[in-house]
C-alpha cells in the first residue's frame, strides 16, 4: 500500500484557488502549472509532456481511513493526472499517467497519495477516488477536449487521437 504524504498546505490553498468549485481544469504548458503541482510529477520532460488535468470534488460524510490518516468529511479533495507519451522499445506509442490525490484530514493537515497507472490504483487510493466521484479520471486515457468544465463534461470530452502519434488506447477505444 502507497501511504499519504504531507502536501504543502499553501499548494493545497492554491488548488482551491484555481478550481473554486467541483470540476476539472487543462494544463497543456508546463509554464501554465499552478506551483501547487510542479512539483510533484505534474509533468516529463518537453518532449514528452502531453498535459495535466487538475480535477476537484468533495469527499463523503464518512471517507475511508488510510492507515492512521482520516481525510475530512466533506472537504474538497484534488486529483492530478499527468499525462506523457512514451513509446516502447517496438515503437507502439502509448501514455503514461501519474496521479495525485490531494485532500486535508480531520486536523487540518495537507496530504498526498500517488498512483503511477491504472494498476497501480487499487486500495485505498481507488477507495478514496471511488469516495470523492473522482475515479472517472482513472478511465479517461486522453486529455479533454476542453481546458476546463464539470466532472461530467470530462466524461464526455475526450481526445481520441493526438496529431503527432495517432491514436492512443482509451474508455471507448
Amino acid at each position: 500500500m502507497k501511504r499519504p504524504t504531507i502536501f504543502p498546505s499553501s499548494g493545497y490553498d492554491d488548488l482551491v484557488d484555481i478550481l473554486p468549485s467541483p470540476g476539472f481544469f487543462k494544463f497543456t504548458e508546463r509554464d501554465d502549472l499552478l506551483n501547487a503541482i510542479k512539483g510533484i510529477g505534474g509533468y516529463s520532460s518537453s518532449d514528452n509532456y502531453e498535459g495535466t488535468v487538475a480535477m476537484r470534488s468533495s469527499t463523503s460524510d464518512r471517507p475511508p481511513t488510510i492507515g492512521s490518516v482520516a481525510p475530512a468529511a466533506s472537504d474538497p479533495i484534488f486529483m492530478t493526472a499527468a499525462i506523457r507519451r512514451d513509446i516502447h522499445a517496438g515503437g507502439e506509442p502509448h501514455i503514461n499517467i501519474d496521479y495525485n490525490l490531494i485532500f486535508k484530514d480531520n486536523s487540518g493537515v495537507s496530504w498526498r497519495m500517488t498512483a503511477t497507472d491504472k494498476t497501480d490504483n487499487s486500495g485505498h487510493f481507488l477507495e478514496l477516488c471511488q469516495d470523492s466521484g473522482l475515479d472517472i479520471l482513472l478511465d479517461v486515457c486522453n486529455l479533454p477536449d476542453a481546458s476546463q468544465g464539470t466532472l461530467d463534461d470530462l466524461k464526455n470530452s475526450v481526445i481520441a487521437t493526438h496529431p503527432s502519434t495517432g491514436p492512443y488506447v482509451g474508455k471507448d477505444n
